[in-house]
This record gives C-alpha cells, sequence and structure tokens, in this order.
C-alpha cells in the first residue's frame, strides 16, 4: 500500500496524465502583499523583488470556488470603469507544484503571459498539460497579484491512485 492512499494529485482531465505532486489540503491562506525592493538592485532583481511571497504552502492545496465578498465589495467600490479583473477560481498551489505544466497561450499575441514584473493571469489560462496540451492552469505572478498558480476545475481532477 502505497503512503499516498489519502493524499490526492492533480491529473490533466482530458489525459489523465498527473500535472502536480500528491498534495494535502488546507485552508485558503488570506492573500499576501507585494513588496518594496532595494533600490540597489539591478532591474531584473528588483521585478523578481517585489513579486509577493507565494500564497499556497508548498505540498498543498486549497480551494476557491466563489468570490469572498470583501472582495466582491472594494470592486464594487471602485465602479465599473475600474480596471480590476477577478483572480481565477479554482484550486490553489504554490508555483513550485505546477513545474510539470508548460507555458501555453491561447492567443497570437501572448497576452495571457504578459505582466509587468511576470504573468499577470489576467488574460485567461497560461498553463497547460505537457502531453496534451490543454490549458489546465492560470499563473498569477506579477507585482500587484497573488502568486500562486490556480487549476481550472473545469480541466483537472483529483486522483488517488499511485500509477
Amino acid at each position: 500500500m502505497s503512503d499516498n492512499a489519502n493524499v490526492p494529485r492533480f491529473v490533466c482531465d482530458r489525459c489523465r496524465i498527473p500535472v502536480t505532486g500528491f498534495l494535502v489540503r488546507v485552508p485558503l491562506p488570506a492573500p499576501t502583499l507585494s513588496r518594496v525592493p532595494p533600490l540597489e538592485l539591478d532591474l531584473a532583481a528588483r521585478a523578481d523583488a517585489r513579486r509577493p511571497l507565494p500564497r499556497m504552502p508548498r505540498g498543498a492545496y486549497a480551494h476557491e470556488l466563489r468570490y469572498d465578498r470583501d472582495l466582491l465589495r472594494d470592486i464594487a467600490i471602485l465602479g465599473p470603469d475600474a480596471e480590476y479583473p477577478l483572480p481565477p477560481l479554482g484550486f490553489k498551489i504554490h508555483p513550485d507544484e505546477a513545474s510539470a505544466l508548460v507555458t501555453h497561450t491561447h492567443r497570437d499575441d501572448w497576452a495571457c503571459c504578459l505582466g509587468c514584473c511576470g504573468p499577470s493571469g489576467h488574460n485567461g489560462p497560461n498553463l497547460a498539460c505537457p502531453a496534451c496540451g490543454t490549458e489546465v492552469a492560470t499563473l498569477e505572478a506579477d507585482c500587484y497579484t497573488q502568486n500562486e498558480v490556480t487549476l481550472s476545475p473545469a480541466a483537472v481532477a483529483l486522483s488517488f491512485l499511485d500509477d
């Protein structure tokens, strides 16, 4: 019997290959904030230093399948003309847990992979299954977003099998 008998991993819903390792479910942590980098860093290092620390711990996942009332209230206060897209809903994981996934764009202009310090994730899924190419997740890693990967509930499945 495997040590992972009660711990799931996520698989691509289309081809069923694993897209993460085995992960333990935890409550969704509070959002993290951007950091102000030291001025003595070069431009690339400053961009990396501004990115928030990952929201999720390694080896864990949490689900966010509906929006928090406070977030929706804050967006409503900004007004209908505010350019503040809602974050993707789904299973949240640490960015390192998605190392098997490949960067992918569903448009020719790579808009879904752009941001000032990293991909913002505001233009749709940007990570795909390495085997079949199905878009399965969205990486948010810009200075004004959460540093996390959101697996799409429509594109992945939980698997407790060890094969």
